[in-house]
């Protein structure tokens, strides 16, 4: 903590409080650096009056990890600087405000990652750039509209995300956890939204989807409803590998009693094999299919991991410069 006064505290505003007059904090900075040590043991702060930390400017570098202590704390930052390798971890219970001011349009570009457990929120500006290597965010997401993932950054969405709208200190709108509502969700160049977190389901709702130039999303499955929908030249939308592993699944492949041949895994009908009924059993639909992929046979070695699963409903326009791939792996061994 420090004041940006240097003519002592005859200089300070005095507030009228319900105590009296009393002066004014000053410009109040909380400045950690880790010197890239240990990247995920966490510096705590923890009052011993009230749940309520605010700072006017917040500086974290060098891997740095910051968390609360109390049940219940809430952290207000009114300005981030860092070198986007830095997180801020909200436990269950937690809030964090940064940069939001209620009832106004904002903007933010957060160089720090934000890590926010279920039960815990982050409050932020309606458009916001995130700059940090490592967010994953489990929790709640409120009042932001457009959300880019900037060049560099990596960002993590699980199957207990959702999202929130605040209007006059209320909640107008809350999704359920597994569901995601944004005006607008981009994906730069050189960055990457990891959507493999996904043990239920997770439904992004968005007017305009977009993967830029050699942007990339990693899913294993979910669904992309969208108005519009852009990935364009050498932007990837990748579901490969993310299904059941090596002899799992409903499909499951099998290995030959001599344990020569992996055979392979059923969807929509046999897996491949020299004699019936020795490939996977059928299940799914071939032409509508809602399962992941089974795995193959493994042999003397690991059978190939199977496929993901997307559904993306886009209603009025699409632009499809880039890749989607969604296969299941090759055996290894």
């Amino acid at each position: 903590y420090y004041t940006d006064s240097r003519t002592g505290l005859t200089s300070r505003e005095l507030v009228n409080t319900t105590e009296g007059f009393v002066y004014k904090d000053g410009f109040r900075k909380l400045v950690i650096d880790n010197e890239n040590r240990n990247e995920y043991l966490p510096t705590a702060i923890e009052s011993e009056s009230g749940n309520v930390f605010e700072f006017d400017e917040m500086e974290a570098n060098n891997h740095a990890v910051l968390e609360m202590l109390g049940a219940e704390d809430k952290l207000i930052v009114h300005r981030f600087i860092g070198d986007r390798t830095a997180v801020f971890h909200l436990l269950s219970g937690h809030t964090i405000h940064v940069e939001y001011v209620a009832s106004q349009v904002g903007y933010t570009v957060a160089p720090v990652s934000y890590k926010i457990d279920v039960g815990a929120e982050i409050v932020l500006p309606s458009t916001v750039v995130l700059l940090g290597t490592r967010t994953e965010i489990r929790g709640m997401m409120t009042n932001v509209h457009n959300l880019t993932i900037a060049e560099g950054a990596s960002t993590d969405f699980y199957s207990t995300a959702q999202t929130a709208i605040i209007e006059d200190g209320e909640y107008a709108h809350m999704t359920e956890p597994g569901n995601i509502t944004l005006a607008s969700l981009t994906i730069q160049r050189g960055s990457v939204l990891e959507l493999t977190h996904i043990n239920d389901l997770l439904t992004v709702h968005v007017d305009t989807f977009k993967i830029k130039y050699q942007g990339l999303v990693n899913m294993n499955k979910g669904h992309i409803d969208s108005n519009t929908g852009v990935i364009e030249s050498e932007g990837l939308l990748n579901i490969n590998h993310t299904g059941y592993l090596g002899e799992d699944g409903p499909g499951a492949g099998r290995t030959s009693n001599d344990l020569s041949a992996g055979y392979g895994a059923g969807y929509g009908g046999h897996g491949g094999a020299p004699r019936p009924l020795q490939g996977g059993e059928a299940y799914g639909s071939l032409y509508e299919p809602t399962h992941l992929g089974s795995g193959g046979g493994n042999a003397g070695g690991t059978g190939g991991q199977g496929g993901g699963t997307l559904f993306w409903h886009n209603g009025e326009e699409l632009l499809l410069d880039g890749t989607i791939v969604l296969m299941g792996d090759d055996g290894h061994g």
